[in-house]
């Protein structure tokens, strides 16, 4: 993007002297594109960005975007051509678009309305004095360009999608690792338990030899002996990754037995296993560290990568996550069945590449980092297709010594996540760099690196698994071979700040009003564009921290052995309250997943969940009232009283749901209309064979 960038700045004499050598390719490439041919379309733009054809490759990426719902890509695409007046110096901006810019310019603004910043009455005012005689088709109107833009963002619903409302269906919460939950959480009711097999080289004791009196707050942070299953939340089921399996339960499955052990098979939706996988032996890796155990949903597919540190490299699964069929294995490919594009020249064994984790997906495909290790390490980028495995694509990164990854050693071994923002995908390897690829087609968009240290001489150093959070045009990143974080610009790779030594954070929770949390001992608060430490909670003292807390709301979530510690996220500390979990529950804390009025909490040996339904269920119906128009409300409420047994009130709020919702909004990984109606569907189904089963015609 650099050498594009650029090349676009050339005076006229020499982007005349490079359109005479490129244009031929780049009108080969457009004619394949007005057939259909997406990727050549983005092919020009990625290599032949300056020629005549850029332009029109850029307003047609942008249309195809738009229409999908994919709305940040699109905006950057018509960024190319009209940017915005606080871009980046080192933008690519093409030099001489000859399209119609009242339409590009109007097509900006329904953008920014689409992602959340309608324009003001002062921009759409600018617009008509700029564009007054400005005419065309637009959003599905013809007439004046002014007149249709403001009967589109008048009429049209366009607003952010709110998939936080109803689930948390990734590490992190999102592709992009920034994930907040919209409704604060509250423990209503117990729900269920259930016990999960331990973790490789965890001990079998239960949680509950554990005696709060004795591990209440105490300084100093323990994460290294942290629970490392991570739970999804996905509709109304809660999945984890276990050894050998993973395994969906419906939330709001009630114990059939005396006691809260809910019976495994009362609550289990599906569940997909790979025999023989917890019998395999390890691939080298110390077998006091467990691996972590993550899962990513998109759409009604849940990805899962089990034995990363098995013999074969382990294996990733595709599973499908629907009513109509629970838990079908759509695909599974193994680690050896990618054909990786550099090979050592000396000692190659094919079966040496190895999954570093879960994949992050979005409609359409999967994109999992992979490694090939010996006395160096080779490190890969993988896209498959989402629902046939195919491979799209793989794009080598580089290679290091092992001394060179002190990660490789603790607590993020095979592990090491990709993130996913519009377009662009960032790995950081913890090999002292981080990089930025194109998701259509693996090209490396920048590389940056950072100062590292050598773990054995940092051996405080506490990272639990840390993908880079994308937020704002940032991509921050805590690596395990530095004891400082750092933060990038997403769009150009060019280091914004590093922050002073913090090697006790092990858990980076995202960024709210403009701050990152990350928490360890204490809950560390950093300024988002200084990486300044604003505060570090408590002052005196500590925590220990056991598991990764989550953002919801206004307040900070953080785990400890026996509560839950309510944080505030504009003090970056002052403590609310706490989820007394231990004393009032008998159970501790653990990793965090919240979603649709459930708190689901995984320990090393068990996964709780705790319900909030009939307080979320009034709370919503409050807003509501206020404002019957928000239909990610009414989806929410809707299935709260699904789950609750309510059927007509559940069908009227999937009917709201369906009148009110918004081109832009998501609901289970669809688009919230369609899900709405789905649910409807389902239910009148289930009522209608109740009622055949009465002969009740």
């Amino acid at each position: 993007s650099f050498v594009q960038s650029a090349l676009a700045r050339l005076p006229a004499a020499g982007l005349a002297a490079y359109r005479l050598r490129v244009d031929a390719r780049a009108a080969d490439l457009y004619e394949r594109g007005e057939q259909g041919d997406e990727a050549a379309l983005r092919q020009i733009v990625d290599e032949f960005f300056a020629s005549r054809w850029g332009d029109q490759a850029l307003d047609q990426l942008g249309d195809a975007a738009f229409r999908d719902g994919r709305f940040n890509q699109a905006l950057a695409y018509y960024r190319g051509l009209i940017p915005a007046p606080d871009a980046a110096a080192e933008q690519a901006v093409y030099p001489d678009p000859d399209v119609d810019r009242s339409r590009v310019a109007a097509k900006i603004l329904l953008c920014e309305a689409a992602l959340g910043n309608p324009p003001t009455s002062g921009e759409l005012e600018a617009y008509r004095v700029e564009y007054p005689d400005a005419r065309g088709k637009l959003a599905g109107r013809e007439g004046f360009l002014a007149d249709v833009l403001a009967s589109a963002l008048a009429e049209d619903r366009l607003g952010p999608g709110s998939e936080s409302l109803t689930g948390w269906r990734t590490f992190g919460g999102s592709p992009a690792r920034d994930g907040i939950a919209v409704d604060p959480v509250e423990v209503g009711s117990f729900q269920w338990k259930v016990g999960l097999a331990p973790t490789r080289a965890e001990s079998t004791a239960g949680f509950d030899d554990f005696r709060g009196a004795t591990i209440g707050r105490r300084a100093g942070s323990n994460e290294s002996q942290s629970p490392q299953v991570f739970p999804i939340i996905v509709g109304d089921l809660v999945a984890v990754a276990e050894d050998d399996r993973v395994t969906a339960y419906r939330m709001s499955a009630r114990p059939t037995e005396a006691g809260d052990e809910v019976v495994r098979r009362d609550a289990i939706a599906w569940e997909q296993r790979l025999p023989g996988m917890a019998s395999q032996p390890s691939r080298g890796v110390p077998a006091a560290v467990p691996a972590p155990q993550t899962l990513t949903a998109s759409g009604d597919r849940v990805f899962a990568c089990l034995g990363a540190n098995r013999r074969g490299g382990g294996v990733l699964m595709a599973i499908r996550s629907n009513t109509e069929v629970e838990g079908k294995l759509i695909w599974k490919k193994s680690a050896s069945e990618i054909n990786l594009p550099v090979r050592r020249q000396a000692g190659f064994d094919k079966g040496s590449a190895s999954y570093e984790g879960t994949p992050v997906a979005d409609e359409r495909r999967v994109y999992v980092a992979l490694t090939d290790a010996s006395t160096e390490t080779w490190v890969f980028i993988a896209c498959l297709d989402a629902e046939t495995g195919q491979t799209l694509w793989v794009r080598y990164l580089g290679n290091a010594t092992l001394a060179a990854q002190p990660g490789r050693a603790g607590a993020s071994i095979a592990h090491r996540l990709l993130s996913l923002e519009a377009d662009r995908l960032y790995y950081q390897t913890n090999m002292g760099g981080l990089a930025c690829l194109d998701a259509q087609t693996g090209a490396i968009r920048w590389l940056a690196t950072y100062p590292t240290r050598d773990r054995q001489a940092l051996p405080e150093i506490q990272r639990m698994p840390n993908p880079a959070i994308v937020h704002g045009g940032r991509v921050i990143v805590a690596p395990a071979d530095a004891a400082e974080l750092f933060a990038f610009d997403a769009a150009s790779g060019r280091p914004l700040w590093q922050s002073p030594p913090l090697p006790q954070i092990a858990h980076v929770l995202g960024v709210a009003g403009g701050k990152l949390f990350g928490t360890g001992d204490r809950l560390y608060t950093l300024d988002v564009t200084s990486g300044r430490v604003v505060r570090a909670w408590p002052e005196v003292g500590g925590f220990e921290g056991f598991g990764r807390g989550l953002l919801a709301g206004d307040r900070i979530y953080w785990p400890t052995r026996t509560e839950i510690l309510v944080l505030d996220q504009a003090t970056g500390g002052d403590s609310r309250s706490s989820i007394p979990l231990w004393q009032q529950f008998g159970h501790g804390g653990g990793n965090l997943a919240a979603g649709n009025g459930y708190l689901a909490v995984a320990q090393r040996d068990r996964l709780v969940v705790y319900c909030q339904s009939r307080r979320l269920i009034d709370e919503y119906r409050m807003q509501l009232a206020a404002n019957p128009d928000q239909a990610d409300r009414h989806y929410a409420l809707g299935r709260l009283e699904e789950a609750t047994g309510q059927w007509a009130e559940a069908l009227s709020s999937y009917e709201q749901a369906m009148r009110t919702a918004k081109p832009g909004e998501t609901a289970d990984g669809r688009p919230l209309a369609e899900a709405s109606r789905g649910r409807r569907h389902l239910i009148l189904m289930s009522l209608g064979g109740e009622a055949a089963g009465r002969l009740d015609w």
